[in-house]
Order: C-alpha cells, then structure tokens, then sequence
C-alpha cells in the first residue's frame, strides 16, 4: 500500500477550497487506501476487475472464488488459456466476461501487452494499452491506474461515487454528468487522484449518498 501523500491533499485544497472543506470535514481518505500491485500480482488484479464488472462486491467475491477453485488455484495467463470456456462459464461468470478474460489472457502471453512495463509508461499510454484489451472500458482502465498502478493524476469521470462524492463536495444541487466533472477537474491538475479520493471518502463518511 502506499503511504498517504499528506501535501497532495494540501495542494489540492489549494486549488480548490472546496477539497480542503472536504478534509476538514471528513478527514484524509486512509479509509479508501491506494496501493501498487506487485508487477507478477497484475494480471490477477485484472480478472478480478473484469470479475466485479456489474456486480455487487458479495456476488463478485463469490464468483471469482469459483473462477479460482475451478482453475485449481492458479488464476494465470496460461492457464486461462488453456483452460475451456465453459469451465469459467459454469463457474458463474457471463459469456461476454469470459471472452473478455480469455482475450486479455491471449494478449499477455502473446505479448501484445506487457503488465509489468506500464510503470514505464506515461499515464494516457498505459490507458490507452489498458483499453485495448477485451472487456477493458474507461472505468476498469482508470481504476486501475489508482488502485494497481498508483498514479497520481488520474479521473474516474464515470465513476458513480466519485460523481456522488464531487457532488458532496461542491453541495451541488445534482450529480455532475462525466462531462461536466472532466472539465471540472481539468483545474486539479496534477492530483485528479486525490480528488477521487477525496470524493470516496465523502461517500464513505454519508453513506445515503451513495445512491442519491
């Protein structure tokens, strides 16, 4: 996990008054941590997004630890590819997720995407390897980023409780659109990440808000 930047909230607050409210009021987001996957830890992140795509985090738990049972314990490129399709499908997963696994699976071992090397990528690259990938939309791509990859200036725009939490913050009378939240956070630059910290962390503290 990495270790929470206490100035990233301060230059936040900063650049918008509004975020140092926010920290005053509910605190520093150590309830929503950020970490970096370990780079042999990636592809496993991966499935388990592709996983939770849709699902609530019970049904999801549940589903991915019967992906692993079936796969006997080792959730691996290889031995997705190996593996048939029906074997993830009986497993509870949708067709469209499998396909999407699979696909990402042949793309690691093939090489036509390399997990590992994304560190060395500026973050509009890695997005971009990100969304090349089956099944791998905006969302899963830039949750990835903060959550795995640890990036610093990254927007989950069509995130719904960063959209909640944003909404929290600037007492808006309505949930912003994605639209509306991008142009709005072009100002946060460089700590877009902390934002949506900052935004999880509202919705964690008033949890009605989460499905306002």
């Amino acid at each position: 996990m990495l270790p929470t930047k206490k100035d990233e909230f301060d230059a936040l607050g900063q650049l918008e008054p509004a975020f140092a409210r926010a920290v005053e009021q509910w605190g520093r987001p150590e309830s929503v941590p950020r970490r970096r996957v370990p780079a042999d830890e990636r592809f496993g992140s991966l499935a388990l997004a592709i996983v939770n795509q849709q699902l609530s985090a019970k049904a999801a738990a549940t589903i991915y630890g019967r992906v692993l049972e079936a796969l006997g314990g080792e959730l691996s490129p290889q031995r997705i590819v190996d593996s048939e399709a029906e074997t993830l499908r009986t497993a509870g997963m949708s067709w469209a997720k499998v396909r999407a696994l699979q696909g990402i699976a042949r793309a690691v071992t093939a090489g036509d995407i390399d997990l590992e090397g994304l560190d060395d990528l500026s973050d509009d690259d890695a997005y971009q390897a990100l969304i090349a990938l089956p099944g791998v939309g905006p969302w899963t791509a830039q949750v990835f980023l903060i959550f795995d990859l640890g990036r610093d200036d990254v927007l989950a725009a069509a995130d719904i409780g960063v959209l909640n939490g944003i909404k929290l913050i600037f007492d808006l009378p309505e949930r912003p659109t994605p639209k509306e939240l991008a142009a709005m956070a072009e100002a946060w630059r460089p700590h877009r990440t902390a934002a949506c910290r900052l935004a999880w962390q509202a919705v964690t503290a008033v949890p009605a808000a989460a499905s306002a």
